[in-house]
């Protein structure tokens, strides 16, 4: 079952969820959430227990993409993370 909720976005960017919606998917203060774009859809899910949240989308995206050959390596190597989960940067 789809249900809707609202929150509106402060000065900062932040954002508010409902308290319904928390205590239903068991957010807590200091949880962590993956956003994912879909079109002018915004997808959110509470992260992997897993020290590995990049390791976590690098599947997702790979799955998605498996007909084309994408495999979770080459995700990760194009988005420039690390194996250890974190991001490369540039020098």
């Amino acid at each position: 079952m789809v249900q809707f909720f609202s929150a509106s976005i402060d000065e900062k960017g932040q954002l508010t969820l409902p308290q319904e919606l928390r205590e239903r998917l068991d957010l807590n203060e200091g949880d962590t959430l993956v956003l994912e774009s879909l079109g002018e859809r915004i997808v959110a899910r509470k992260a992997p227990q897993s020290s590995d949240v990049y390791g976590e989308l690098a599947e997702r995206i790979a799955r998605r993409f498996r007909d084309m050959g994408v495999t979770p390596a080459s995700v990760r190597v194009a988005m420039g993370w690390t194996s250890n989960g974190s991001t490369e940067t540039g020098g």
